[in-house]
């Protein structure tokens, strides 16, 4: 178990829950934000993803379908839907393919994915480099379709309004 003894900060954070599991010899890891919106079994299908070398990355996405999964009914403001359109162009520009989640807490990485995502984030946006050094490396990213909860406490990092509908709560 790894404790960071204080909140040093989502990009700390990170790097250091991927550097601990880097040190530690493992195959595969799990990240999952904690603010409740992504319920364990999700991340179980995606580690199998991983574990099973049908990619080195495997993302969670609400905003892509398949496999039963549904696009996650998602309304959100002018501001946002401006923002997320930005991102997602600059995310196709990047990574040379449509990405609908550059901003997902649910990740499943194997050991080749890990010395990448132990290194320190320099940005505000940890997901966003992460993805942007998986694919640099040419590494085998995949954006899987999951169920997600409303947000059970925490609030988004993200400005601006909330999503509203059935799936979110605030």
């Amino acid at each position: 178990m790894l404790s960071l003894g204080s909140t040093p900060g989502l990009r700390i954070g990170i790097a250091a829950g991927y550097r601990w599991a880097l040190e530690h010899g493992y195959a595969i890891c799990g990240r999952v934000d904690a603010d409740g919106q992504h319920p364990a079994r999700e991340l179980a299908r995606l580690l199998a993803l991983v574990r099973y070398d049908v990619c080195d990355v495997a993302v969670g996405s609400r905003f892509v379908s398949g496999d039963g999964y549904a696009a996650y009914p998602y309304r959100p403001s002018p501001a946002r839907r401006f923002g997320t359109a930005l991102l997602r162009r600059s995310m196709k520009l990047v990574l040379r393919r449509s990405f609908g989640a550059a901003t997902s807490g649910l990740y499943a990485v194997n050991a080749r994915a890990l010395p990448l995502l132990a290194e320190p984030f320099r940005s505000e946006a940890p997901e966003v480099e992460a993805l942007i050094r998986v694919s640099n490396a040419g590494l085998r990213l995949e954006e899987v379709p999951v169920t997600i909860e409303g947000r059970a406490s925490g609030e988004s990092k993200l400005q601006g309004s909330k999503p509203s509908g059935s799936c979110s709560r605030s």
